[in-house]
């Protein structure tokens, strides 16, 4: 009996513990960081149907009456409701890099400058332009205040000159030229002190009406990175190269306490409202409130899944605005350090963009560790689904011919199918010894090909999820694989530049070692073409060749035999691509132009000539083909994208919309969508079907 009594009890305390377990939530554990579906397009660039992301956050600020927070960004400035996270407006401002950013003390106007010397104002509640102040040989604005309750603005530049502009009337009032430096500049709330950093480890202090310079300086034994001024002005504070943060009194210039943070060097802090805190980020994913006046530290903010890069406070003191590398926006309650709001859509890259070949899905992986993958309306640039399951980060993605299905290839070992339309996971392919890394569906969409560390490729039955073949290709690392166009033969490119061609319906190998021209390759510099017959390599340093990497070598796949040296380039050839019928070879160099060549004949057929160039000192990047051959592509470091006809090199377009340089492009099968990946944080989608029935100079 009691006995009995005994386990009886004991399974209640076991079953009430787990309970417990169960209710009480984690305090210690933050909220999973997602990837909200709010993405407004608006002011899309000229061509474009949809836009994914939001861009680079590269500064924030809240206007003075605490209800919009400005976040500058490296294709705007998005304007969201500091309270909801709302996005309220989008200000496609300057075609260059923002510099600096300031609110009229009403709150009802920003002006923003640019590194070229140009000044714009936009209506704050409407999100509208208003005026532009452009003076004559302006160089690059560092920073910008008002001053006389809004009347003025006061604009510091390059070649150290504060520019005084009337706002209403839009003039230049008064231009004053002194020695601070034109690296960094900062001013004090009221607009009325200037800091400047000079050669890396000297701040000087100006006062900005007279324009003349303090006695005193501040000077440090390591570089500065960043400082800033308190709000009451009495405060600098100074972040240093050695990990320290320093705070100093400005009327005495003394010093008053240091900080050891182990920090990011690119990271900045913020005070609060009443000067009191100071907020800076660390390496460890986390923001930090130090006590101003003791130098101690007083709450650590933790939820952030990526270094934070930026903070901000909001005016009344309560609200805390943070953004890290990889992850969202978030706002915190800084009383209690609880998260309040996230604003998504900006990030620094994204590590996966595929379009379907139907051109309506694009499939998103937002950062290098991104478990997930977000699935967007490639027309409108509407969310649809987030696809959740793998428990490590994904390594590739495919789609299969009709874009009905998604395979996700994991470093948990695991190859997931998705149901495209709904999201649904269909089911999970297991079998390889270590992470899959590459994938790669046939034409037919029915044979999936995995690729693994360890030199294994595996053939998949897309139905069953059953593995049909093993292929045991290259031991030294595989770099790629794809199916013929007929999905009979499948290639594999290992690192050592070879290639191998298999058997699919056998699985046995049908050539080995064709190599690929030299000892020393750049793999993303060799190309297989289409058909399988021909393989090309950018030439290394050889004998006889004046410099790397400016000729191309031809390789027959049936001999393994060199069959033409492409010889015309003078500067280092940056990207290859093979027409779709395998006949021509574009190649693009760090020149003017862009080649064709003929791949029976080895001759150059054709030189498309980048003219036009926004800025002449602008870096060609890669060359790609439309499916049906018929456009040439070539996309520029600084964002534009170049549209040819193919054949007679007549210029099509110039696409501008992004701010960076292209990582990626690639076309819908139908040849009516083409989307584009930049390092500016966003993915452009393109209507290539009414853009190619035009020319630049169409009316």
């Amino acid at each position: 009996m009691k006995k009995t009594l005994f386990f009886t009890l004991l399974v209640i305390a076991i079953t009430s513990i787990i309970v417990v377990l169960t209710i009480v939530p984690r305090q210690d554990q933050p909220e999973p960081e997602t990837f909200i579906p709010e993405n407004p397009q608006w002011h899309l660039p000229d061509g474009v149907k949809a836009r994914i992301g939001k861009g680079v956050v590269k500064m924030m600020q809240y206007s003075p009456d605490g209800n919009v927070l400005a976040v500058v960004s490296s294709i705007g400035i998005w304007l969201y409701d500091a309270h909801s996270g709302e996005t309220k407006s989008f200000l496609p401002v300057h075609s260059t890099q923002i510099t600096g950013i300031a609110f009229t003390p009403d709150s009802q106007t920003l002006a923003s400058g640019n590194r070229e010397g140009s000044i714009q104002l936009w209506d704050v509640p409407t999100g509208t332009y208003k005026q532009s102040f452009i003076k004559e040989r302006m160089w690059s604005i560092s920073s910008l205040a008002f001053i006389d309750n809004g009347q003025t603005l006061v604009s510091a530049a390059d070649f150290h000159t504060l520019g005084f502009w009337d706002v209403t009337t839009g003039k230049l009032e008064k231009s004053l030229t002194q020695g601070y430096s034109r690296d960094n500049t900062v001013f004090s709330t009221d607009g009325k002190t200037l800091a400047s950093g000079s050669y890396g480890r000297i701040i000087r202090l100006w006062d900005v009406q007279s324009g003349e310079q303090r006695k005193s300086v501040i000077e440090h034994e390591n570089i500065v990175s960043s400082f800033l001024f308190s709000p009451d002005g009495k405060t600098l504070v100074t972040v240093v190269s050695d990990s320290s943060i320093h705070l100093w009194d400005v009327a005495t210039l003394k010093h008053k306490h240091t900080i050891r943070e182990d920090w990011n060097w690119d990271s900045k802090p913020a005070f609060s409202p009443d000067g009191t805190i100071l907020a800076h980020p660390n390496k460890d994913n986390t923001v930090r409130f130090w006590d101003v006046a003791t130098g101690t530290l007083k709450q650590t903010i933790t939820g952030h899944t990526s270094p934070v890069k930026i903070v901000a406070f909001s005016p009344d003191g309560k609200t805390l605005a943070s953004w890290s590398k990889h992850g969202p926006l978030h706002l915190w309650d800084v009383a209690t350090g609880k998260q309040k709001h996230t604003i998504s859509g900006h990030t620094t890259e994204f590590t996966t963009v595929l379009l379907s070949s139907d051109g309506k899905t694009l499939a998103i992986q937002k950062g290098k560790e991104d478990k997930t993958i977000h699935l967007w309306n490639a027309t409108t640039g509407e969310y649809k689904k987030t696809l959740i399951g793998h428990k490590k980060e994904i390594r590739d993605a495919s789609f299969n011919p009709d874009g009905t299905i998604l395979a996700t290839a994991s470093a948990d070992k695991t190859i997931r199918l998705w149901n495209v339309a709904t999201g649904e996971h269909k089911k999970t392919v297991k079998g390889h010894r270590k992470l899959a890394s590459t994938l790669a569906l046939n034409p037919d969409g029915g044979t999936l090909a995995s690729m693994s560390g360890e030199g294994i490729i595996c053939l998949w039955d897309v139905d069953t999820g059953k593995r049909k073949k093993v292929l045991k290709a290259y031991t030294g690392g595989l770099y790629k694989t794809a199916f013929s166009p007929d999905g009979k033969t499948l290639v594999s490119q290992n690192w050592n530049g070879t290639f191998q061609l298999w058997d699919v319906a056998t699985g046995k190998q049908k050539k080995t070692g064709i190599i690929s021209g030299a000892e020393t390759i750049h793999n993303d510099l060799t190309k297989l073409s289409p058909d399988f017959q021909t393989v090309a390599t950018v030439l290394p340093k050889l004998k006889g060749i004046p410099r790397p990497y400016i000729q191309i070598g031809l390789w027959d796949v049936a001999t393994g035999e060199q069959e033409h040296t492409l010889i015309g380039h003078t500067d280092s050839i940056l990207s290859i691509s093979f027409s779709p019928d395998g006949s021509r070879l574009a190649s693009s160099a760090n020149e003017t132009t862009v080649r064709m060549w003929d791949v029976t004949t080895g001759e150059q057929k054709q030189t498309f000539a980048l003219q036009d160039l926004p800025n002449p000192r602008n870096t060609v990047g890669d060359v790609a083909f439309s499916p049906d051959g018929s456009i040439l592509v070539c996309s520029m470091w600084e964002g534009p994208i170049y549209l040819w006809d193919a054949f007679t090199t007549e210029r099509k377009k110039i696409l501008i919309g992004h701010a960076k340089q292209i990582v990626s492009m690639s076309f819908s099968a139908d040849n009516r969508t083409f989307a584009s990946e930049s390092k500016d944080g966003t993915v452009l989608v393109w209507d290539i079907s009414s853009i190619s029935e035009t020319t630049d100079d169409t009316p």
